[in-house]
């Protein structure tokens, strides 16, 4: 849960998008939405993983959208990064709802499963500078 809450703190903060970081931000907060909603569409063990895909596709995207915000602000220092309203309520939202998934069996197995290939690509970034694309294990 703390990794997903700090995937998407670092995302609602540095996000990205297309030129601009708010363009950023505005893709992140987007994909942090849709996340929810698929988090709130599953009821079940057999829905968690019939949804496994769509969630680690929506990692996925999140990972790049914040490594294609850092890679502008490298880019373009001169860029501002404008200090982001941090949003409470979805955070919020996110924490409750990935809760009541990791009550489900398997449920945290499951779900740190879809975020492992986002979750490699941001470690190996933040631990060698280098963006990469982590081959996906299955």
């Amino acid at each position: 849960m703390s990794r997903l809450i700090l995937m998407t703190i670092c995302l609602l903060l540095c996000s990205c998008s297309s030129h601009t970081l708010e363009d950023y931000r505005e893709e992140g907060e987007g994909l942090t939405h849709a996340l929810l909603e698929t988090f709130q569409s599953i009821h079940t063990k057999e829905q968690l993983i019939a949804y496994l895909p769509r969630l680690q596709n929506l990692f996925d995207q999140l990972a790049e959208v914040m490594l294609a915000a850092e890679t502008l602000k490298q880019l373009h220092p001169e860029l501002e990064d404008k200090e982001v309203a941090f949003q409470s309520e979805l955070s919020d939202q996110l924490c409750v709802e990935l809760n009541r998934l990791y009550q489900m069996e398997s449920g945290r197995a499951l779900i740190e499963k879809s975020q492992e290939t986002a979750l490699q690509r941001l470690q190996t970034y933040t631990t060698s500078g280098q963006i990469v694309n982590v081959p996906q294990t299955d």
